[in-house]
């Protein structure tokens, strides 16, 4: 616990007792019992002792289950508390959807204040409609230059990732169910295998080793593809593989492919279908919004698993802008033009060192 009565809280909690892929998660009692449970009560604890004005927790959208109880705690500890989803897909080009809850301090700021946290929130996110991301293939690495090279050393030096699965024979189980699934909906290609012994040359993979495991994904990954749209697999091949990406880090039960990148795990490794290769962790977290991280230092696993700690950043802005503009009109000390020694700063890929200062309302997250 920190020793000094912070300004803003952003705090997150483990999203396993909650998790759908978690048998049990719909059950109350069972996720109480799960060993990660008390660590929700511990970021409820944290805001009651510290007192800060504001703060913003963070979690998955299954969370909504419990979501109007953990706000209802936090309105027992005298807090105004709300929360909202916020869709990861309007500012990213990925899936992955957070949830986020809106605490200020009741004795400190009026019910208003709230209000027009959600009020902002709720406009930025339906204002994203009208404004797309960038184009996906904008945020790849450029053939020739030297973040490329590095990226293509560091694959060499994989030799060929394995990227094996939980459950050695889960997966041969799972990739036959699903395959039954598409024949019973009369799906002609449901035994086909488009990707890795179609009439074009099999795929270089670079970074994996095509183990029968990631054979079968990239080939239900890509039929997958053409089970949702209709498409050829040999005539619309270019336009099905763009913004097509598999986890070939997970079994076919779990579904891991997307169009658009979906939330990554520290273990996840992600192909590109349309450049047929493994994605760097610098190409997602450019994906996810940060502009330029800086990775320097770190090996590719190491830098793997701190995007997979990490979440988009665009997002994360909006719900933390939002929940300072609700506040500013009754807290002017979270405005000083000039900082205090004791404002905490933080140092995140691409931006630098930061803190919370004025804004104006007109201003808008990217």
């Amino acid at each position: 616990m920190p020793l000094e009565k912070p300004d803003v809280a952003v705090l997150g909690f483990p999203c396993r007792p909650y998790s759908d892929a978690r048998t049990g998660s719909r059950d109350e009692a069972n996720v109480q019992e799960h060993p990660d449970f008390p660590l929700t009560t511990e970021a409820i604890r944290f805001v009651e002792r510290t007192r800060p004005l504001a703060a913003l927790f963070d979690n998955i959208t299954p969370f909504a289950r419990r979501a109007e109880g953990f706000c209802g705690e936090l309105r027992e500890r005298s807090y105004h508390a709300s929360w909202r989803i916020l869709h990861f897909n309007l500012w990213v080009h990925g899936t992955g959807d957070r949830l986020y809850v809106f605490a200020l301090d009741a004795r400190r700021v009026p019910p208003s204040a709230l209000e027009e946290t959600l009020r902002a929130v709720d406009e930025w996110q339906a204002s994203r409609a009208l404004f797309p991301p960038a184009p996906l293939r904008s945020f790849f690495l450029t053939p020739g230059t030297v973040l490329w090279e590095q990226h293509v050393a560091s694959l060499l030096s994989l030799g060929g990732m394995a990227a094996a699965g939980a459950g050695m024979g889960a997966w041969i189980r799972e990739a036959r169910e699903l395959r039954e699934l598409w024949r019973s909906h009369g799906f002609e290609l449901w035994d086909a295998r488009p990707w890795t012994e179609g009439p074009r040359s099999l795929p270089s993979c670079r970074g994996l080793s095509l183990t029968p495991r990631v054979r079968e994904l990239l080939d239900l990954g890509f039929l997958w593809a053409c089970w949702r749209s209709g498409r050829h697999p040999i005539q619309d091949r270019d336009e099905l593989v763009a913004d097509l990406f598999p986890d070939v880090s997970q079994n076919p039960g779990r579904k891991p492919w997307s169009v658009g990148l979906r939330r990554v795990l520290r273990n996840s490794r992600v192909y590109s279908y349309e450049h047929d290769r493994i994605l760097s962790a610098y190409e997602v977290f450019r994906i996810y919004g940060w502009r330029d991280p800086v990775l320097q230092g770190l090996t590719e696993s190491q830098a793997w698993d701190l995007v997979g700690d990490s979440m988009a950043l665009p997002p994360l802005a909006v719900a933390l802008f939002g929940l300072l503009l609700g506040a500013r009109p009754h807290a002017r000390e979270l405005w000083d033009e000039e900082p205090r020694a004791s404002d905490a700063t933080r140092n995140s890929p691409g931006s630098g060192t930061s803190r919370v200062g004025p804004r104006s309302p007109r201003e808008t997250p990217a």
